[in-house]
């Protein structure tokens, strides 16, 4: 046989081999990019949403369980946001709490949902935004209503349906007094939003550190509500608040390509007390 064929036939042989192997290793590495069982831990789902996340990826999924409040949750959704043992998964406009039940003896968070079944599969299309705003001195929520308005109409821009979630920290003297001397019920206050809004909301307490509340993955058309709750059961004289660590999280329903992206970044970047604007597949700091 030619030596010229030989060696011809041999690099074609090599070049199969080599594409074989690289497609058995991607096989296994998507296989591995899924997460389903009973979890009712949810350790294991926590733990491999933080290793992906970590890596610039996004998780989907769906959700099976008893809330806290005895109904069923079954839904499609995504990770919104996670941590050691807990997953915050949004099916939309709702927002769940997804925690590890075996670290400590507690009550159930608010929103919080015991998982019968949940599956997790690994988004790889950067379809998501993180966008941190500098801190704002707010009557009630009044002026953070005003600048997540800003955001929306600037995000409306690129034409892409999406879902917008607000995290921030709500501090006052006002606040702090009221609360300390009772005229707020906090924990009855607390019990009802979390009823009415979606995310988390919560009043922090400290012997070391100023009180203040945290609204957490919420959706921003939860704030009215929330704003509503709060003017009716604080002090007119405690609404005055700095609102600070204010991160929204957008959520596209489709991944926005470079001019929608381009566009966005400018109306976003333009509208003042925007800190920066990031684009990624997961929120990273």
């Amino acid at each position: 046989m030619n030596p010229r064929v030989v060696r011809v036939a041999g690099v074609v042989l090599d070049l199969c081999i080599l594409v074989g192997a690289c497609a058995f290793v991607g096989a296994r590495i998507n296989a591995h990019s899924y997460y389903s069982g009973d979890v009712r831990s949810c350790q294991s789902a926590a733990y491999i949403a933080n290793f992906y996340r970590a890596r610039g990826y996004s998780l989907s999924g769906s959700i099976l369980g008893v809330h806290v409040n005895g109904t069923i949750i079954e839904s499609p959704g995504f990770v919104l946001d996670s941590a050691r043992a807990s997953l915050f998964f949004s099916t939309g406009r709702d927002v769940f709490i997804v925690y590890s039940s075996d670290q400590k003896i507690r009550d159930p968070l608010p929103q919080e949902v015991d998982p019968l079944r949940l599956s997790l599969k690994v988004d790889r299309d950067v379809d998501r935004a993180l966008i941190s705003l500098d801190p704002i001195w707010t009557k009630g929520l009044a002026q953070i209503i005003q600048k997540v308005g800003e955001i929306s109409q600037a995000l409306d821009e690129a034409g892409i349906p999406y879902e917008l979630y607000v995290t921030f920290k709500l501090h006052g003297k006002g606040l702090s007094e009221a609360i300390s001397s009772n005229e707020v019920p906090i924990y009855w206050l607390e019990e009802l939003v979390n009823a009415k809004c979606s995310g988390l909301f919560m009043f922090v307490g400290s012997t070391v550190a100023p009180f203040y509340l945290l609204i957490e993955n919420m959706n921003w058309r939860d704030l009215d509500e929330l704003n509503a709750l709060l003017g009716q059961w604080m002090p007119s004289d405690s609404l005055e608040m700095l609102a600070y660590d204010i991160q929204l999280k957008v959520v596209f329903s489709a991944p926005p390509d470079e001019s929608s992206k381009a566009t966005i970044y400018k109306e976003l970047t333009s509208i003042s007390g925007v800190r920066y604007v990031k684009f990624t597949t997961e929120f990273k700091d």
